[in-house]
């Protein structure tokens, strides 16, 4: 399982929406806007990586990468 951000390239977000599945990889987009409790229910058990940019593209909002690997370490 992959966890995405909601606010990513729009080429990213395609590779990662339409061709993972193809190639038998589940992934589940989450928004990083809310609170952390939001991202902390959307990583799953199962999920093995998580993908974020910062500053996000077109929003140019800042993630705070340190509290979401946080997040992922408890996980």
């Amino acid at each position: 399982m992959l966890w995405r951000s909601a606010d990513i390239y729009g080429g990213v977000n395609k590779f990662l929406a339409q061709w993972l599945p193809k190639m038998g990889h589940r992934n589940q987009r989450s928004s990083t806007r809310r609170s952390t409790s939001s991202t902390r229910r959307a990583i799953r058990p199962n999920t093995k990586l998580l993908y974020l940019e910062s500053p996000t593209n077109p929003t140019l909002r800042v993630v705070d990468f340190k509290k979401v690997a946080e997040l992922a370490k408890q996980k």
